[in-house]
């Protein structure tokens, strides 16, 4: 993704999440929970970021 020029950008991630090629349904289920749990957590600073921001908001 190429942003437009002068666009406000924010990017927010998580921790790594390493699945084993033989990991077992609980397994799985227990790193999708995390997976989630990363992708919320990055979401919700991405969106503070961008409203504590008042440039954005203008």
């Amino acid at each position: 993704m190429i942003p437009r020029p002068f666009t406000r950008v924010v990017f927010a991630y998580g921790a790594p999440v390493v699945v084993p090629k033989d990991a077992s349904d609980k397994e799985m289920e227990t790193l999708r929970a995390i997976v989630q749990k990363e992708l919320d957590g990055a979401t919700l600073r991405a969106e503070q970021a961008l409203s504590e921001d008042e440039l954005w908001k203008a």
